[in-house]
């Protein structure tokens, strides 16, 4: 089973990421963040897109 602090880790960082950005809506915010949607993104794993909410975070904290 995979660990379900996963969620909350994820949905946390999302939740910090978009009230940066609160006029964007959701779908905006995922593709602003990197995610193509031409691409499957259905096997992704959650330690990956950690990273990249990870990544993003900092890009906020330095301003960019």
């Amino acid at each position: 089973m995979r660990d379900i602090n996963r969620i909350d880790i994820i949905t946390d960082k999302l939740n910090k990421i978009w009230k940066t950005v609160p006029d964007w809506r959701f779908f905006q915010l995922l593709c602003n963040i990197g995610f193509d949607f031409r691409q499957d993104h259905f096997y992704v794993e959650d330690d990956k897109l950690i990273e990249i909410l990870n990544k993003v975070e900092k890009q906020i904290e330095q301003g960019k």
